[in-house]
């Protein structure tokens, strides 16, 4: 696999800070907060997601305010900073009391909002001609597989031992501030005129207004089970080693389909590959939810591993393509906060639905939205990427 980077060192080291970062925000969200909150606090699971939901509500809201206001702040500075406040965070929902949990989610919110899009932007920057897209495609294989490691991984060290899953997330949390130290001197290029803050932000709403939709959708979906999937595992009864038999099959189909599905995002129109993906993760959606048998889940897995293959070229591209060049994550940050907005009201929704329908109705909702969206995806955007591509043809490499 060709490297799409100018500095590939580079690239690695701010993918495994991003990584690192979102595996401790998972494993602590996903894997750990969900178990420990209703086992040794008592709370409620719907109480659970609305504290998952407000840190998620403000990165998005942080994001664009944010981003704008470091413009001028060397990269590797903020890295340092966001480290050392998600460490603070971490120790501080562990040791200190429940009236501070709240408050701390929204400051942990505030230190992850600007690391996606000023990353992303970064990646891009030093991206290889005919490469943009693969730039941030490939950067995600690197985060992808660590985020699910956190969720996952400290799902089930929670499950079994809460100190085990403290201790690995704070091990982790040094390794990130470890890293944010060597990449300090690390700065974006010189790109072009600086714009004014308003006249940025309205131009970037406009370009990526056609995306509202399915950056909202694609993010609330999935974080439907952000509080509710390992309650769904517990209350199935899932072995470790049933559980990972379910699993391989989206593993494979997601390992042999990312980078055919990388290269054609880049040298096609990667509105196809997101149709596909849409398709296949509402049939792995709609398996879950309307059969209720535990074989079902095989087939299931190996849907949704090819939506997410599918799904992160097609995406990012697609994002690339709108995007001009010249910009230090504002284009970025503007889809980030709608994606953020979906992901913040994620668990809260999916909560609800659990506590109104009971533990399928995460997957249903999700089935539903997901077939809207394919509808929008066929009559909105295929056709406004076929438009983009008559006025400026995708280079292939």
């Amino acid at each position: 696999m060709k490297s799409p980077w100018s500095n590939t060192k580079y690239a690695v080291a701010l993918s495994l800070y991003l990584g690192a970062a979102e595996f401790i925000r998972s494993g602590f969200y996903v894997g750990f907060f969900p178990l420990y909150g209703l086992e040794r606090l008592h709370l409620s699971l719907s109480y659970i997601g609305f504290i998952t939901t407000l840190h998620y509500l403000t990165e998005a809201m942080a994001k664009t305010s944010i981003v704008l206001l470091l413009r001028n702040i060397k990269f590797g500075y903020s890295l340092i900073v966001s480290a050392t406040i998600v460490i603070g965070c971490l120790v501080g929902f562990i040791y200190l009391p429940q009236a501070y949990y709240l408050a701390i989610g929204v400051i942990w919110g505030l230190a992850m909002a600007p690391l996606w899009p000023r990353i992303a932007a970064f990646l891009t920057h030093i991206a290889k001609e005919g490469y943009r897209g693969r730039s941030v495609t490939y950067a995600w294989l690197i985060i992808a597989p660590i985020i699910g490691l956190g969720g996952f991984g400290i799902g089930f060290l929670a499950k079994n031992d809460l100190t085990y899953a403290v201790l690995i997330l704070q091990l982790v949390a040094l390794f990130l501030l470890g890293l944010g130290i060597l990449l300090a001197k690390l700065d974006f290029p010189e790109v072009g005129p600086k714009h004014k803050e308003r006249v940025v932000f309205i131009k970037y709403l406009k370009i990526v207004s056609i995306l509202v939709v399915p950056a909202f959708l694609q993010n609330l979906v999935p974080h439907l089970l952000t509080s509710t999937l390992f309650p769904y595992i517990k209350l199935r009864d899932f072995s470790t080693l049933e559980l990972g038999m379910y699993i391989l099959p989206g593993v494979l189909a997601f390992a042999l389909l990312t980078q055919p599905a990388s290269r054609y995002a880049d040298q096609r129109n990667p509105a196809f590959l997101m149709i596909a993906s849409i398709a296949f993760s509402a049939l792995g959606f709609g398996l879950i939810a309307l059969v209720p048998l535990r074989w079902i889940l095989f087939p299931a897995s190996l849907a949704l591993g090819a939506a997410v293959a599918l799904l992160i070229p097609g995406w990012n591209s697609i994002i690339v393509r709108v995007l001009p060049q010249n910009e230090k994550g504002e284009g970025w940050s503007v889809i980030s906060t709608i994606s953020g907005l979906a992901i913040a009201a994620g668990p809260f929704i999916g909560s609800l639905a659990w506590d109104l329908i009971g533990p399928s109705g995460p997957f249903i909702l999700g089935f539903i939205l997901l077939l809207f969206l394919l509808l929008y995806y066929l009559i909105v955007i295929l056709p406004y990427i076929n438009r983009l591509e008559k006025d400026n043809p995708i280079k292939s490499t």
